[in-house]
């Protein structure tokens, strides 16, 4: 982590950011089977790494390597959980702009259902000095990561609202920066893996206990699906068209080789897992194809008009699996993944005019919520009820269409990335201080904290106390 020189306080607005075209893609519709003797290379090491996900690994060494790490001193003692006997009840979300702009909202939900829940802005301001490509909190939420196409990634605490340094696995010394493609925490909030903006697309896998540097992995790695039950298995792809499976606990071990890969014959953009685990997804291009544990596709959607920006898994209170598919006509498509008959799509996100960038869900009160946000500058708010989609669709019938519960305008910025988190907010406590970590719980030097990134309510309003 670096200390900025400029001390100076910033806060700038929408009508501040320059803005520029945007450079789309072009789409990859064809894909290739994985080869047969691949797939068993891959189920059989998935099968034996998962009778040992028990055994975690005791070496906490940092190994050797040629780069090194730019931060700070270890400021945090032990991985930060928040205390709480209350189940959340608001969550924060946390988006970023092609415009290079940082949005950070708060909405707390009644137990009435029948009250609208409120909006809250929290942040609004210039984070980097190029578009935002990857955001991403930390299980406990307390730690913020956000990334560029350029410079390093930086570290925030969420809840009081500063930065806390940067993290980059080059020499601070380098003219240039590669820059961040994609970052993301494990569900143990134990690792942080962050994958470079370059041509090489290495890896990093740091420890957030001190943010060492742990492994360097070999790439083209551009996206990084952690196993969601334990950390120790991951998914990774990349432009070598490949998709790889990597066990971390021997990765420990000083192994720096995939223990599985499947070629997949054309570039994905995204892996994601099942909450169970035991199926996941990958994106290459317009299609979405969702494989089983032993490598076998099991549901493939082409997207009607451009690509699918993301996907994720959700499941109800009749284990039925669905699953929400964000696409380049702004509409967020979800398909029941049963068994019984071919996927069809049995509802329809709607609301947006322009490509959804990217989806996360949570469920508050017992109830679900789907969080989009979109090119055409709103995040979008939508209670999901899976039980009164068509649970049993017929191809000639209609979707379900669902609009927005709630919008949020940010008046013309071309959202990028988003990360949302649940937490309990005590409207009677000031500042909910019983219910969120401080940075004075894992002893933040002020003296680190850049005033340039402060992350300060473009209305002037005191965030900890809300």
């Amino acid at each position: 982590m670096t200390k900025n020189k400029n001390q100076k306080r910033a806060r700038i607005s929408s009508n501040q950011a320059t803005v520029h075209q945007i450079n789309q893609d072009s789409t990859n519709s064809n894909q290739t089977k994985p080869n047969t003797k691949t797939q068993t290379n891959l189920q059989s090491a998935l099968k034996g790494t998962r009778k040992n996900l028990n055994q975690e690994s005791q070496s906490t060494s940092t190994p050797s390597t040629s780069t090194s790490v730019t931060k700070p001193k270890p400021i945090i003692s032990k991985v930060p959980t928040i205390s709480s006997t209350f189940p959340p009840n608001s969550i924060k979300i946390v988006f970023g702009s092609y415009e290079h702009l940082l949005y950070g909202i708060q909405i707390t939900f009644s137990t009435d259902t029948s009250i609208l829940p409120n909006i809250l802005p929290l942040f609004h301001f210039r984070a980097h000095s190029a578009p935002l490509t990857s955001i991403a909190i930390s299980p406990s939420g307390t730690h913020l990561a956000t990334a560029s196409t350029t410079g390093p990634l930086t570290l925030w605490s969420l809840q009081r609202q500063r930065a806390l340094g940067t993290l980059s696995a080059t020499s601070a010394s380098d003219d240039h920066q590669p820059g961040v493609s994609h970052t993301s925490f494990d569900p143990t909030g134990r690792l942080l893996a962050v994958s470079d903006g370059d041509e090489k697309a290495r890896l990093s896998l740091y420890r957030t206990r001190d943010w060492v540097l742990l492994k360097r992995l070999p790439g083209p790695i551009s996206f990084v699906g952690f196993e969601p039950i334990r950390s120790t298995l991951m998914l990774t792809v990349g432009r070598d068209r490949c998709l790889r499976l990597w066990d971390l606990s021997r990765q420990a071990q000083s192994n720096r080789r995939p223990i599985g890969s499947v070629r997949l014959g054309t570039i994905a953009d995204l892996v994601q897992w099942s909450p169970t685990g035991d199926s996941f997804v990958v994106l290459t291009g317009a299609i979405a194809t969702v494989y089983n544990t032993k490598m076998e596709p099991k549901f493939t959607f082409k997207s009607p008009r451009g690509r699918v920006h993301d996907a994720k898994f959700l499941t109800n209170q009749t284990e039925t699996t669905h699953l929400i598919l964000a696409c380049d006509d702004g509409i967020g498509r979800i398909f029941n993944l049963n068994d019984d008959f071919e996927p069809l799509c049995v509802s329809e996100l709607i609301g947006h005019t322009n490509r959804i960038r990217a989806i996360e869900l949570i469920e508050i009160n017992s109830i679900l919520y789907g969080i989009t946000i979109s090119s055409d500058g709103f995040c979008n708010i939508y209670k999901l009820e899976p039980t009164t989609w068509n649970l049993d669709p017929i191809k000639d019938e209609e979707p379900k269409e669902i609009k927005p519960l709630l919008q949020y305008d940010t008046k013309g910025s071309r959202l990028t990335c988003l990360a949302v988190t649940g937490f309990y907010n005590d409207s009677n406590s000031k500042g909910n201080t019983q219910n969120e970590v401080g940075d004075e719980d894992f002893g933040i030097d002020q003296s680190m904290v850049d005033d340039d990134l402060d992350m300060d309510s473009g209305s002037g309003s005191d965030s900890d106390s809300n």
